[in-house]
């Protein structure tokens, strides 16, 4: 064994090698355990029959009635309210948040600032001829504060929105250009 020391250092050498053994075997003594899963996962959705292949969350005790949510609150049945419901609920309270950098605070928009935006926008966009109920828009972006804003944009307008995200790929986002219908495509942030 003398003979191999000079290779990792001698004495400090063989003392740096029992520290990481002590350390491995201490990890594979103590590391967690792996567990089952509280349900398979691959059962935790009922899929509906049909060429459709539905899926419901099985934890939906009335969807093996065949009762499926269609809105949460009353006053709530689309996109473009629940936004507006999440204004009223805050008391228009912080909406979208940013930083430009990890080491900066967040700045924020409340919702009605949020919304006075998306207003603008959707009209700008009504002003350049998108027409409203029947204009199909594309998001290409990364997440941020401006992907949002045209998003509600579209909805003040009831225009349909095709989300295309940069980790798809050029090949599946030019497919789901083509099959969206997309007349508008939206370029936002940094790409």
């Amino acid at each position: 064994m003398e003979q191999y020391l000079h290779y990792i250092g001698g004495g400090a050498g063989a003392l740096a090698l029992t520290g990481v053994a002590a350390a491995s075997a201490f990890y594979l003594a103590s590391r967690p355990s792996s567990q089952k899963p509280l349900f398979p996962l691959d059962e935790q959705c009922l899929v509906e029959p049909g060429p459709e292949l539905i899926r419901v969350s099985r934890f939906y005790k009335e969807a093996k009635e065949g009762k499926f949510v269609s809105y949460v609150f009353p006053d709530t049945k689309t996109l473009y309210e629940s936004f507006r419901r999440g204004a009223k609920e805050s008391n228009n309270g912080p909406c979208l948040g940013w930083r430009e950098s990890y080491n900066k605070p967040y700045q924020w928009l409340n919702y009605n600032e949020a919304l006075l935006r998306a207003k603008n926008f959707g009209s700008g966009m009504v002003a350049q001829g998108l027409a409203p109920g029947t204009t199909f828009i594309g998001i290409y972006s990364q997440n941020c504060p401006e992907w949002i804003l045209t998003e509600q944009a579209a909805y003040c307008y009831s225009m349909v929105l095709v989300p295309l995200y940069d980790t798809l790929g050029p090949d599946a986002c030019a497919f789901i250009i083509k099959q969206g219908k997309t007349q508008y495509l939206f370029l936002l942030g940094k790409i």
